[in-house]
């Protein structure tokens, strides 16, 4: 049998803890595959816009599928 990549857990990002469980992987696997030292240094990361001092913040729109 072939072997897996590792890959984010599937499911509905029904809770605020699901949701920052899923743009944490996100934002770690360029450290993850050891393409830079922390998140903040991968030049297409949003990871800068999580960041507490920062001052701009993308509004992102969440809406319930239900």
């Amino acid at each position: 049998m072939g072997t897996r990549c590792k890959r984010a857990p599937e499911g509905v990002l029904d809770t605020l803890e699901k949701i920052e469980q899923r743009v944490n992987y996100i934002h770690y696997n360029p450290v993850e595959a050891e393409i830079v030292f922390h998140e903040r240094d991968y030049v297409n990361s949003s990871y800068r816009n999580y960041e507490e001092d920062n001052t701009v913040f993308c509004n992102v729109n969440i809406e319930p599928l239900w």
